[in-house]
């Protein structure tokens, strides 16, 4: 089979599983499976008639209507399972910018502050302890801030490392990887410097805790190296069959 013929039987799966509404793991398990269906179908037209046009065009025909079949794939989806489509919103999608990826993210936490400060706020005032409101902000400014130095690296860093060391030969560049590997040094001690000075304000204790964490500072390379290879193959796959055309 070649690259032609295993992209026009991607297109007839991916006609059936697309408008289906699951999660990216069980869309992709789907594919997977009708994948090989199909395949496995196409593989007995081609014993039959010896040519792979026609026998494309009869296991399109057995693999029947991909709107029925979506139908029946939307029927076996659990309803907790769309609950995960929301979270899977802060993985990158194809076509889209690191920075929008990051934006997303901070933007979606502060969010959820907002939403959730006012409910606090108010139960303080309710049991009489007001005096507590501006150590509660500012211990919420102090998650965020913790928080958006540990979820922003660990989302950006990856995608970053994965294209420049397994992208096609334009993206691939070493000198990047080293430069990105580099620049992570800085996740540990950041993270350590910029939490404990956002909780306490105190200098000299924020910059104790930075040494400490340059001790583990080696390690944060190794992670985003480690997490760069699925990284870059997820999104490889996603945009593998995003960019089928499935109109016709």
């Amino acid at each position: 089979m070649n690259e032609s013929t295993l992209k026009n039987l991607k297109v007839v799966v991916e006609r059936a599983v697309r408008p289906v509404r699951a999660s990216a793991d069980r869309k992709r398990r789907m594919r997977e499976e009708l994948l090989a269906h199909l395949s496995a179908i196409f593989e007995e037209e081609v014993e039959k008639v010896g040519d792979e046009q026609a026998a494309v065009d009869r296991a399109r025909q057995r693999f029947g209507d991909p709107s029925e079949l979506t139908g029946q794939l939307q029927e076996t989806v659990p309803r907790w399972d769309r609950v995960s489509t929301f979270f899977e919103g802060f993985d990158l999608q194809p076509g889209e910018s690191l920075l929008h990826l990051a934006g997303k993210y901070v933007l979606t936490m502060l969010a959820g502050y907002a939403i959730l400060m006012p409910g606090g706020v108010l139960s303080l005032v309710v049991r009489g302890r007001q005096y507590e409101i501006p150590v509660a902000l500012w211990a919420v400014l102090v998650v965020f801030v913790a928080s958006t130095l540990v979820y922003v690296p660990l989302l950006v860093m990856p995608y970053k490392i994965g294209r420049v060391l397994y992208g096609n030969e334009a993206e691939r560049s070493w000198r990047k990887a080293a430069w990105y590997g580099l620049a992570s040094l800085a996740f540990f001690p950041a993270m350590a410097f910029g939490t404990c000075w956002a909780a306490s304000f105190d200098l000299a204790t924020s910059l104790i805790q930075l040494r400490l964490a340059c001790l583990f500072a080696p390690a944060a390379p190794v992670l985003f190296f480690v997490m760069a290879r699925r990284a870059f193959d997820d999104m490889r796959y996603k945009e593998e069959w995003a960019s089928l055309e499935i109109d016709s």
